[in-house]
């Protein structure tokens, strides 16, 4: 009391810590150099500059420290590199603003003179560029302060430049935009979602996204018009919508408001009674959801003349599994759509492995969970479902099925005529077990078989997981009061031990007898690291046990059997969690392309949120070691902040162009119509629709003379809650290009040829 900052500044112990440095690798890595820099001085260091103070041309450092003399640091580097003094005229003298960028070798580096720099420090006023081994610049662009522009080329390395602003340049009129970004934010969807009502978890500790895991999205041509409709699922209290595409985007009438006390998860659009029309089948979860609850019963609503009623009971079994992902598709064969619904958690009791349901349908859209699991032993067991598609991963006709977890690894399924067998260890996915979201497939290789993006929760949460040291979950009786608790794990940084995610306050409100033990946070933070101080071993060993060794998302490269080889996605598609994700040809150049969405709220109620990503699009290469290439957001024009869900492919504008919608937590989905015009090549649009087959498990080929096979399958149930148009888009060429070839295998195993025309 009495005392100002300063006073218990000046009065508190010195605090010395290292300094430290580091090395940019590339790609958001860095390399801790500090120690081999020899700039880890251990002191009080505040303020530090740079600047060429022995004339070679490298940069030094001056560094300033509380009680001690400045340090000067000699730089040794090696390596080329340029250095740039600028003489404003029309702007300042020093050119202080000034952006240079040059070009070398095929790469850029961009540069402003701005000499102050962190704390209470100020660089040399030059702009100084590493060029490594490359021996010029093939081009350099200046951006004087005036808004004047001036470009040199091909200019030695190891050399000092002094450039003067020249007075006759004229700044243009309009700065030409560096690129026109390919997608464009459309309005559509205004005022459609509100906020969700405050959800109370049915289990204590559980991660938060449990009760924020939607919205989720399916869309079809219900009225046959050649406009898609969509239905938007609801959160607690707030129904799903039917939405059409009209202008403004406008609700339907429906009955849906009946089932309002219901979490919409997964949708899917589909024909249930064979009576040529689509019907809705929606899964309810959640959770805040408590077990048993008639809230957790999921919802088949049939179609008449574009009216939906609730089926009969009868329709569904009597089950109140906390469902998820949904897909559709005719695995056997019978001439009606089946379902399987995986079933997201077990209420009350996350981790524990629910039971999740192949939903046999016999003609009439009565489904039975019985006969799914004759005809597919071990399917009811597939863990903690997050997604799922009914595709053909071996090319022999016949739809098999890809499950992905949460805690758990990638299920494979193959179908052998009409029954399912897991086929998981010997397609090579047994040993990635992850915190998977969302899968989708395409051929990125273009070898003619689908491989399948998997989404997962990223490295930059916290978290780290490898098979050298993977990260567990346990749950049981971990504090001996009779009742089993949830403890989540991470691990420290330094030593690899295993350490509580959860913080002690959230301990002291969940399970008071375990805080007794200890006076504070500190204390509980001691016992817990290596877990045996608070969590006894003998105690976890009694405990149900789940780990994963990765955390990015990734490829899953098929060699056209069903045997996959895993490789991670690019290091910026892994900053944040990524849930839906599509592919598709995006930039009309017969490559397929991959975009996906992210952003958690929290990953425990106690942490920051995980939202750094604002969705990424990723470019189909030839490179087949980085066969996906992100694109910057300022090039795509695909920026959504904030928790991302469902995303789904749709012709908005009716262009021929593949165009996207992202379901949001608690806001308005996102709409971005494709801009794209090529020089080279055409949109082509495929829509499935044939009044003797279900369209759910379709593959197309195209084929177009001087491109290689394009292949593409339409999923009625995918990415992450997510259903897409049964449109499929593909690029062929304009030039001596009069008709292409159009293969249609449907998922009965019929073929339908068509020779496309252009004008």
């Amino acid at each position: 009391v009495g005392k100002t900052r300063w006073d218990l500044l000046k009065d508190s112990p010195e605090k010395r810590e290292p300094n430290f440095a580091f090395r940019n690798l590339g790609d958001l890595r860095f390399d801790d150099v500090s120690k081999s820099w020899g700039l880890n001085h251990l002191g009080m260091s505040y303020a530090a500059a740079s600047g060429d103070l022995d004339g070679d041309g490298d940069l030094d450092l001056v560094v300033c420290h509380a009680g001690e003399p400045v340090t000067l640091y000699r730089n040794h580097s090696q390596a080329n590199r340029i250095r740039l003094r600028l003489e404003g005229k029309k702007s300042n003298a020093w050119g202080i603003g000034a952006e240079v960028m040059i070009d070398v070798q095929g790469r850029s580096q961009l540069r402003q003179l701005y000499p102050q720099n962190g704390f209470i420090g100020s660089d040399e006023p030059v702009i100084h560029f590493g060029l490594g081994e490359a021996t010029q610049v093939d081009r350099l662009t200046i951006r004087w302060p005036s808004g004047a522009e001036e470009t040199l080329v091909n200019l030695p390395a190891n050399q000092q430049y002094t450039i003067k602003e020249a007075v006759s340049l004229v700044p243009p009129l309009v700065r030409a935009r560096r690129t026109v970004p390919m997608f464009s934010g459309a309005r559509a969807f205004q005022g459609i979602v509100g906020p969700e009502d405050p959800a109370v978890d049915a289990q204590a500790m559980s991660p938060p996204e449990l009760s924020r895991l939607g919205p989720g999205q399916a869309w079809a041509d219900l009225d046959e018009d050649g406009t898609a409709e969509v239905y938007l699922g609801g959160s607690r209290n707030r129904p799903g919508r039917l939405v059409t595409q009209s202008e403004p985007f406008a609700r339907l009438p429906q009955p849906f408001a009946a089932d309002a006390g219901s979490e919409d998860l997964g949708a899917v659009f589909f024909d249930a009674d064979n009576d040529g029309d689509l019907d809705l089948y929606v899964a309810s979860g959640g959770g805040e959801t408590p077990a048993g609850s008639e809230t957790l019963r999921d919802r088949l609503y049939l179609n008449q003349k574009l009216v939906f009623q609730r089926a009969p009971d009868n329709h569904l079994p009597d089950l109140l599994d906390c469902s998820g992902a949904v897909a559709a598709a005719d695995f056997d064969r019978d001439g009606d759509v089946d379902l399987f619904v995986g079933s997201r958690l077990t209420p009350g009791a996350y981790p524990t492995p629910p039971q999740s349901r192949l939903l046999v349908n016999d003609g009439k859209g009565v489904f039975d969970h019985l006969a799914g699991e004759v005809a597919a032993p071990g399917l009811t067991n597939s863990g903690m479902v997050t997604s799922s598609i009914w595709t053909d991963i071996d090319n022999d006709g016949w739809l098999d099925l890809l499950v992905t977890q949460d805690w758990g690894v990638i299920r494979v399924w193959k179908n052998r005529d009409g029954k399912l067998i897991e086929f998981t260890q010997e397609a090579g996915t047994a040993l990635l077990s992850g915190r998977w979201n969302g899968i989708a497939g395409g051929d990125v290789d273009q070898d003619g078989d689908l491989d399948y993006v998997v989404t997962n929760l990223g490295i930059n949460t916290g978290q780290t997981a490898s098979p050298e040291q993977p990260l567990p979950i346990f749950y049981g009786d971990l504090i001996t009061d009779g009742s089993p608790i949830l403890l989540e794990t991470t691990r420290d940084t330094t030593s690899g031990e295993l350490l509580p995610l959860q913080s002690f306050e959230l301990w002291k409100a969940a399970a008071p007898t375990l805080a007794e033990q200890f006076p504070n946070a500190r204390a509980f933070a001691k016992a817990a690291t290596g877990l045996d101080g608070a969590f006894p071993a003998d105690r976890r060993d009694a405990a149900l046990k789940l780990s994963v060794n990765t955390l990015e998302s990734g490829v899953l490269l098929n060699d056209g059997s069903g045997h996959f080889a895993f490789r991670p996605l690019p290091r910026v598609a892994q900053t944040a969690p990524a849930y839906g994700v599509v592919m598709t040809d995006v930039n009309l150049d017969g490559r397929v392309d991959c975009y996906l969405v992210q952003n958690r709220d929290r990953v425990v109620h106690s942490a920051d949120p995980a939202d750094n990503g604002t969705s990424l699009l990723l470019l189909g290469t030839r490179n087949p070691k980085l066969p996906l290439q992100p694109v910057g957001a300022d090039e795509s024009g695909l920026v959504v902040f904030g928790p991302s869900r469902s995303l789904t492919l749709v012709d908005l504008n009716d262009d021929d162009r593949a165009d996207f919608v992202v379901g949001l937590s608690e806001a308005d989905p996102a709409a971005f119509l494709n801009t794209i015009e090529s020089r080279d090549f055409r949109p082509l649009k495929v829509n499935l629709k044939h009044p003797d087959h279900h369209a759910a498990g379709a593959r197309v080929t195209v084929r177009c003379p001087g491109m290689p096979d394009q292949v593409a399958e339409y999923h009625a149930g995918g990415g992450f809650l997510s259903q897409s148009t049964s449109n499929l888009f593909f690029a062929v060429l304009k030039k001596d290009t009069p008709s292409v070839q159009v293969s249609i295998r449907w998922p009965d195993g019929e073929v339908t040829d068509r020779t496309v025309y252009f004008e």
